[in-house]
């Protein structure tokens, strides 16, 4: 099985799925810095199922006030 077939069988898991999703957008938001798209990815961490990653965009926005983003 290559990493390609692997991560399709991961993400048949529906948490597993929008988990995924979540950290590559994240992953490129930050990597090309598009600080603009901050408001709506934490929108959708909101209603995540997967609990740690509702937590972790809470802090986020959290820590985004508290700079000033």
């Amino acid at each position: 099985m290559d990493d390609r077939q692997i991560l399709s069988y991961v993400c048949l898991d529906s948490v597993i799925e929008q988990v995924y999703e979540l950290v590559k957008d994240f992953a490129v938001m930050v990597r090309t810095r598009q600080s603009e798209l901050l408001d709506n990815w934490l929108a959708r961490c909101q209603t995540c199922s997967a609990v740690l990653l509702q937590q972790f965009g809470v802090r986020l926005h959290q820590n985004a006030d508290a700079a000033g983003l």
